[in-house]
């Protein structure tokens, strides 16, 4: 666990996938788990690190200027309600890798962008579908051969 300030998203990155931090502690640029203690909500999202060039691009969209001696998370309004966490907040969190299920399952299905989430939640029911399709076909071979 480990406290964080959170900054909004800018506006033209509200419907993405991702959030930005400095932590470094944060593995590489992966899905990550983010859960707040308080309350067990989770999300499942891209890390991106920030950055000079993100800094000085959220400080041209006259938002609020990012301290890099505070571990921070600039996350949309999305994720935040999500969590149920307000910007401008210090926060615990508790952020870990995702497993691949959680990414090949999960990742997706809350996502920002409502397209996004339906596309996922229709490929996890075809999936579903399709699995079902195959034992039913084997067990019905079995039925009739046994």
């Amino acid at each position: 666990m480990k406290k964080y300030q959170i900054f909004p998203a800018l506006n033209n990155e509200s419907f993405e996938g991702w959030i930005w931090t400095n932590d470094d502690t944060i593995n590489g640029n992966n899905f990550i788990t983010i859960r707040n203690p308080l309350n067990g909500k989770k999300i499942r999202t891209f890390k991106r690190t920030i950055d000079p060039n993100f800094i000085r691009i959220y400080r041209d969209g006259h938002t609020k200027t990012i301290d890099e001696k505070w571990s921070v998370l600039v996350i949309s309004d999305y994720y935040r309600e999500k969590l149920c966490i307000g910007k401008g907040e210090e926060v615990n969190l508790i952020i870990e890798e995702s497993t691949f299920i959680e990414n090949f399952f999960l990742g997706n299905w809350n996502h920002p962008n409502p397209y996004i989430s339906q596309s996922n939640k229709i490929n996890v029911t075809s999936l579903a579908l399709a699995i079902l399709a195959i034992l039913l076909t084997i067990w019905s071979l079995i039925k009739v051969n046994f």
